[in-house]
């Protein structure tokens, strides 16, 4: 094992939490508010569409990446635009439950193992991603995970994700960060911040932001 998978491993991707979660959940409403029922989840889910949806009609993507894709929370959305759809996850079975649900190709989703993302390099063209990089807790895991983001986007290629940015204190499966420590960690990581919008989710902000790479 050489040293930088060493390193990788010793990251906090919190995966204990979300297996526990999945199981308590039944592989349903994964992410979101425990206490929401599959009606407020639906209304939910329709608000925050309305928010996304911009960015990917400016974009119009070719080939998306799902990253912290779950059991397919935003297949429905992301295969409006594309059917290249890809995704991955840290839980093997809420992947099944994606692959199942939504009939996606076994291929077309991976297991993210070591914390690497998968695919291959300048493959993506849009690199979308929803709530999961606010429970990245370590922050050199976060730059890990970005670096890899750029590695598996084509050049111009856009990064959207949507995160709540509530200035609060973190707990020990998420790390509050409000907009402009985003717009840090990815200008680091080589990509020029495009643009946001913010929304009220029920009790939290969330900020949509979109990244381009240079």
């Amino acid at each position: 094992m050489t040293k930088g998978i060493e390193k990788v491993k010793e990251f906090n991707n919190n995966i204990d939490y979300w297996i526990n979660r999945y199981s308590e959940m039944n592989g349903k409403n994964v992410v979101g508010r425990r206490d929401w029922s599959q009606d407020q989840f639906n209304e939910e889910n329709a608000k925050w569409a309305s928010k996304i949806s911009p960015f990917l009609d400016l974009i119009k993507p070719t080939k998306i990446l799902d990253f912290g894709c779950g059991i397919g929370r935003w297949v429905p959305l992301l295969t409006a635009y594309t059917k290249d759809y890809y995704g991955c996850d840290i839980i093997e079975q809420a992947i099944k439950t994606l692959i199942e649900t939504y009939e996606i190709e076994s291929k077309n989703v991976s297991l993210v193992e070591n914390n690497s993302i998968p695919f291959g390099r300048n493959k993506f063209d849009l690199i979308w991603t929803c709530v999961v990089l606010q429970h990245v807790i370590d922050d050199d895991l976060l730059k890990h995970y970005l670096k890899h983001f750029s590695n598996r986007l084509k050049k111009g290629g856009h990064v959207i994700c949507t995160e709540n940015v509530l200035n609060a204190k973190s707990s020990s499966y998420m790390r509050f960060r409000e907009i402009d420590e985003y717009q840090e960690l990815f200008t680091n990581a080589g990509f020029t911040f495009v643009d946001k919008t913010t929304f009220i989710s029920s009790k939290e902000p969330h900020a949509v932001m979109l990244f381009k790479k240079e």
